[in-house]
């Protein structure tokens, strides 16, 4: 019979499989856990209230129609949204994705549409990049019903000369 080392039975002090149970517990703590201890550096309040206040000022100028400062503080690389073709890359990926989604809104009898966020519910920042996760609360009227669509909205922001910029983001919505 192999022996196991310190994980055979028998070893003096450990009931028979226990040694082991509790290593692999261990092990999957610590795989679990983020590179550097555990421990995530939270944003400083600074940095969490530029990417907040970005967010912002993006839906605010979303909501009145004022693409031309949407593009200015989204220049994006990557969007992906629940309109076909769902996802948008490189250059020019704005441009293509604002299209697609006032045609999705035209062929759908979309009209009215207006989003709130709630305050970030996750944000990293790890130098001039960060990560948000904003709650989007999305309301639109299809045939002229309201509808109230809950969201996820994530989104990749770069710290550029002239400020936080959004470089991708993602709209996840809920079932409907």
């Amino acid at each position: 019979m192999a022996t196991l080392g310190p994980f055979a039975p028998g070893v003096a002090g450990v009931k028979k499989g226990q040694s082991m149970k509790h290593t692999l517990a261990a092990l999957l703590v610590l795989f679990a856990l983020p590179p550097g201890g555990g421990v995530r550096a939270a944003p400083d309040d600074e940095a969490r209230g530029a990417i907040t206040a970005l967010a912002n000022q993006v839906l605010d100028a979303f909501n009145k129609g004022d693409l031309a400062t949407v593009k200015s503080l989204m220049p994006a690389e990557s969007i992906i949204d629940d309109a076909p073709p769902f996802i948008w890359q490189g250059p020019g990926a704005f441009d293509a994705w604002l299209a697609a989604i006032h045609e999705d809104d035209a062929r759908l009898r979309i009209t009215d549409a207006s989003s709130v966020f709630d305050p970030p519910t996750y944000i990293r920042v790890e130098g001039d990049l960060a990560y948000a996760v904003l709650p989007d609360h999305y309301r639109y009227k299809r045939d002229g019903v309201q509808v109230n669509e809950d969201a996820t909205f994530t989104l990749v922001a770069r710290k550029t000369s002239a400020g936080w910029r959004i470089i991708a983001t993602t709209y996840s919505a809920a079932a409907h």
